[in-house]
């Protein structure tokens, strides 16, 4: 789920994006930190017990040096080589999924405040 136009067309994160739109309101207007947390770990277990299963995962950045990746590979922002995919942890993966539920936060609140059923 990270950032780029070839991640972002990857069937997996189109299909996290989704999950992600189907609860952003509901994330973004819950009363609570627990609330919150109940939301993305709805869908942290939904992608993690898809069959086979969906996992979260990072390119690992690697620098020149000791064990640096051949010439060939490509070289990254910062001097940087990008190395293999590797899967995060769940607590990352929780972190993922919070930001991005967070995101576009502001206007839906706002868009809440001023709709007639929030004023009821």
């Amino acid at each position: 789920c990270g950032r780029g136009g070839g991640i972002n067309s990857h069937p997996g994160n189109r299909t996290f994006r989704s999950w992600v739109r189907e609860r952003k309101e509901s994330y973004n207007l819950a009363k609570s930190k627990a609330q919150k947390a109940k939301l993305s770990r709805e869908i942290v277990d939904r992608v993690r017990n898809l069959n086979p299963p969906g996992r979260f995962l990072m390119r690992e950045d690697r620098t020149a040096g000791a064990g640096a990746p051949a010439p060939s590979e490509s070289i990254g922002v910062s001097g940087l080589y990008y190395g293999w995919w590797i899967e995060i942890d769940d607590t990352k993966a929780m972190a993922k999924t919070s930001q991005a539920l967070r995101e576009g936060a502001p206007s839906i609140r706002a868009a809440h405040k001023t709709s007639p059923a929030a004023t009821k």
